[in-house]
C-alpha cells in the first residue's frame, strides 16, 4: 500500500572543524566528473595520451576510445628517444587490447640508457618503457644509476621520477636506498598555516611525489616515512585546487587521489553532512531519510524518501508507527566514495552551552556511503550540540575523529495571548480578549488619548510545551492607509510572559500624529526557530490628538520635493584704493633705494674684481640664487625650491671658497713684498742675505 505523508523533520547541520586535523578538501562528484573531463581534452601528442591514459586509469576509468589510442600510439613509429618509448609501452600496458610490436634493437637502446651517468629521467624512462614491454633488466644496475643520478640532481622532481623507476623493479632488490629519499624530500616541503604541504615546484611536482611513495609503498609493502598530519597537509594542497590549466596537472593530482584512496596504509577520511543544515521535528520538503517502526517490534523499519513536498511509504502493516529522526552523514574517500569497511561512532553528544552530555557511544546505521542516527533518542531540546565522531573498522582511516556543531531547532505557537485596552485613569475596568493563534481577532481595538493598548502572550515549544524565550520578538504596527510602521520590541518578565504596552499619547511623534486604522503583527524569530512568526493577531483605531494639527505622514514626505540647497560662498574682501597699493609697494622697494643710495654714498669698489673663473662662477651663483627666490615666489612649491636652491647653492659654495682662497693669498703675496729682508727671513724661519 502507497500512502503520501506530508510532514517531518528540518534537520540541520552546521560543521565545524575541530582542533583534530582532518581532510579540508576532497573532490565531491562533480569535481571528479570535471577532473575526468580534463583528463579526457584531444590530444596530439604521445606525452598528452599518456597523462590521459594513467590519469583516467587512476581515477578507475576507461579511454573515450581506447582503439583509436592504440592506433595512435602505434603510428608514432620507431623512435630511439627513451622517453617517447616509455609513452608508448606505459599506454600499451594499460589498454589490455594493445600490443605494440617495436624493433629488436628497442631493448638493447634502452639498456644502455641504464648507466651512472645517465640522467635520472633518463633511468626512469628507460626502466619503465623495459618493464612495461614485459623486457628483463637488471635491477641491481637500476639502483645503482638511480642512487648514482640522485647524487648529482638533488631535487624533488628527479627523487620522484627515481621512485616511480623503484616501482617497476624486483621486490627482492635492495629498493629501500631508493625508499629512504621519501622522508628526506618530506623534510623539504613548504609548510603553509600547519595546513598546506608543499613543494615549490607546484601542486604537480606535490601530487606526483604523494603517487610515487604510495605506490613504491605498496609495491614493498612497507609503511611511507609520512607522518598522518603531514600526509593530510599534502592532500588539502593537492586538492585545494578543482580545475587544471593542463593535462600533465590533471593527470598527476588524479594518480595523487587515486593513491590516497586505494593504498594499505594511510587513507584519509571525509565525513561530511547529508541533506540542509539544521535539525528540527517536522519539515515537509526535506531531503531527509526516516524510519517508522511498528510498536509491535513485528515489521521491519520501513524508509521514506522525499518526492516534491510528500513522501512515499514503501509498505505499511500496522497503523500505529513510531517516528524516528535521522541525522544523515557520509563517510568517503578525498574521491567521494563509500568506505565499505568504515564504521561511524557517535562518541559523545553535548549541549554547546552547558557542557552536558546528552547522548554517548551510538553507532550509526550504514547504507552505502550514507550513516544515519536516531538523533531523537537523546530527547534533545532546542539549541546548539557538539558532536564527536570516529570513524572505525580499518586501521588505515586517517582524520578520523571528527566535531560538529548540530543545531536542533523546533517549533513555536503562541499561548495565552491576551489584548486589551486599559484607561490611563483606570476609572473603567480593563476590556480583555483573548486572541487563540493563529487566528484573527474579530473585532477592531481602539486607542486614543485616554486608552492605551496592552498586550500580553507566551511563547512555548509546539512539541514538549516548555516556555521560551527567543532571540527576536517584536511588535510591528502598520498603518493601512499609508502603509507607514512602527515597530517595538516586546520584553518578558520574570515569569517569562512578554508584555508591551501602546500609550497613542506618548508614541504620537513616532506614528506622526496619523490617526487612522493600525494592524497590528506578531514577530518571532531564533537562529533555533524552524517556524519564524509574522501573524496578524488583529487590527487597532488609533486616535491622536489634533492640537498641532495632522502632520503628514513619514512616508508621505518620502515622496514630497525636498527644499533647493543653496550654498554660499564667502565674498572675497575688497581691494584696497591704490593709494594704498602704492604706499604698500613704496615701503617694500625702500630697502632695495636705500642700497643704491648707500652704494652711491661710498663708492663701488671693484680694484679686487678679476676676471678669474671662480670669481664668475661665484657671482653666477648669487645671481641664480636670487632668481630662484623670485621663481619661488611666482611658480614654485617649496620642495621644489630646495632642490633647486641645494644645487646652486652648494656649486656657490665652493665657487666662493675658490674665489675667497685666490683673494687672501693674493693679499699676503702683497703684503710680504713691502716687509723688510729680516722680517721675511724670520717669517719663513732662516737667515737674511
Amino acid at each position: 500500500m502507497r500512502t503520501r505523508l506530508k510532514g517531518i523533520l528540518l534537520i540541520a547541520v552546521v560543521v565545524a572543524v575541530a582542533n583534530a586535523l582532518i581532510p579540508r578538501h576532497y573532490f565531491s562528484p562533480a569535481d571528479v566528473e570535471r577532473l575526468e573531463a580534463s583528463l579526457r581534452r584531444p590530444y596530439d601528442s604521445l606525452e598528452d595520451a599518456y597523462h590521459s591514459t594513467i590519469g583516467l586509469k587512476a581515477l578507475g576509468k576507461k579511454p573515450s576510445d581506447a582503439k583509436a589510442l592504440c592506433n595512435f600510439v602505434k603510428s608514432a613509429g620507431e623512435t630511439e628517444d627513451a622517453q617517447s618509448l616509455f609513452y608508448i609501452a606505459s599506454v600499451s600496458a594499460a589498454l589490455p587490447e594493445c600490443k605494440v610490436t617495436l624493433g629488436q634493437d628497442v631493448q638493447q637502446r634502452l639498456l644502455a640508457g641504464i648507466h651512472e651517468s645517465a640522467p635520472v629521467s633518463q633511468v626512469y624512462h628507460s626502466v619503465g618503457a623495459l618493464s612495461s614491454l614485459g623486457l628483463p633488466l637488471s635491477s641491481q644496475q637500476s639502483i645503482i644509476a638511480l642512487t648514482t643520478g640522485l647524487a648529482r640532481e638533488d631535487n624533488p622532481i628527479s627523487t620522484t621520477e627515481a621512485l616511480f623507476a623503484a616501482c617497476f623493479l624486483s621486490q627482492q632488490a635492495d629498493l629501500a636506498r631508493i625508499a629512504q629519499e621519501v622522508e628526506d624530500l618530506v623534510a623539504r616541503a613548504d609548510d603553509h598555516g600547519k595546513v598546506y604541504l608543499q613543494f615549490e615546484e607546484g601542486v604537480e611536482a606535490t601530487a606526483l611525489f604523494i603517487a610515487a611513495a604510495y605506490e613504491l609503498a605498496n609495491h614493498i609493502g612497507a609503511d611511507p616515512p609520512i607522518k598522518q598530519d603531514q600526509l593530510l597537509q599534502f592532500a588539502n594542497a593537492i586538492l585545494v585546487r578543482k580545475s587544471h590549466s593542463s593535462l600533465s596537472e590533471a593527470s598527476a593530482v588524479a594518480r595523487a587521489a587515486g593513491a590516497l584512496s586505494n593504498n594499505r596504509f594511510h587513507v584519509p577520511v571525509v565525513v561530511r553532512s547529508d541533506g540542509s543544515a539544521a535539525m528540527s521535528r517536522v519539515r515537509p520538503s526535506l531531503r531527509v531519510r526516516t524510519a517508522f517502526l511498528p510498536v509491535s517490534h513485528i515489521f521491519p523499519s520501513l524508509l521514506l524518501f522525499s518526492k516534491e513536498d510528500y513522501f512515499d511509504v514503501g509498505y505499511s502493516s500496522s497503523p500505529y508507527m513510531i517516528p524516528f529522526c535521522f541525522h544523515q552523514l557520509r563517510v568517503t574517500d578525498v574521491l567521494s566514495r563509500p568506505l565499505p569497511k568504515a564504521e561511524l561512532i557517535l562518541e559523545r553528544a553535548r549541549e554547546a552551552v552547558s557542557r552536558k552530555t546528552v547522548l554517548s557511544q551510538v553507532a550509526f546505521s550504514a547504507s552505502g556511503d550514507m550513516h544515519e542516527f536516531d538523533f531523537l533518542q537523546a530527547n534533545p531540546q532546542r539549541g546548539y550540540f557538539d558532536l564527536s565522531l570516529v570513524v572505525e573498522g580499518d586501521g588505515s582511516f586517517i582524520g578520523k575523529e571528527v566535531e560538529m556543531r548540530v543545531k536542533f531547532a523546533t517549533d513555536v505557537v503562541v499561548s495565552n495571548m491576551e489584548v486589551s485596552t486599559v484607561d490611563k485613569d483606570q476609572s473603567m475596568a480593563a476590556k480583555i480578549t483573548q486572541v487563540p493563534y493563529p487566528s484573527k481577532a474579530s473585532s477592531t481595538f481602539m486607542a486614543d488619548g485616554h486608552q492605551k493598548l496592552a498586550l500580553s502572550f507566551k511563547i512555548i515549544d509546539k512539541h514538549s510545551g516548555d516556555i521560551l524565550t527567543p532571540q527576536q520578538a517584536f511588535i510591528r504596527i502598520q498603518s493601512q492607509r499609508s502603509g507607514q510602521e512602527v515597530i517595538f520590541v516586546a520584553e518578558p518578565d520574570p515569569q517569562l510572559l512578554y508584555r508591551f504596552e501602546l500609550d497613542p499619547q506618548e508614541r504620537r511623534a513616532q506614528f506622526g500624529a496619523a490617526s487612522g486604522t493600525y494592524s497590528v503583527f506578531l514577530v518571532v524569530g531564533d537562529a533555533t526557530i524552524d517556524n519564524p512568526l509574522h501573524w496578524h493577531l488583529g487590527d487597532v483605531l488609533l486616535k491622536f490628538s489634533e492640537e498641532d494639527g495632522p502632520p503628514i505622514a513619514k512616508t508621505e514626505k518620502l515622496f514630497t520635493s525636498k527644499p533647493e540647497i543653496e550654498h554660499m560662498f564667502r565674498q572675497p574682501e575688497k581691494r584696497p584704493t591704490r593709494a594704498v597699493s602704492n604706499a604698500f609697494t613704496f615701503m617694500v622697494l625702500c630697502p632695495l633705494l636705500l642700497l643704491f643710495v648707500l652704494w652711491f654714498n661710498l663708492g663701488v669698489n671693484l680694484r679686487n674684481f678679476t676676471f678669474a673663473p671662480s670669481t664668475i662662477l661665484f657671482h653666477l651663483g648669487l645671481g641664480s640664487m636670487l632668481v630662484l627666490l623670485y621663481m619661488f615666489w611666482s611658480h614654485l612649491n617649496m620642495f621644489d625650491m630646495l632642490k633647486y636652491l641645494t644645487a646652486v647653492g652648494g656649486f656657490t659654495f665652493l665657487a666662493g671658497n675658490r674665489m675667497l682662497s685666490q683673494m687672501a693669498a693674493k693679499r699676503i703675496s702683497s703684503e710680504h713684498s713691502g716687509w723688510p729682508p729680516k722680517h721675511k727671513a724670520a717669517l719663513t724661519g732662516g737667515k737674511p742675505k
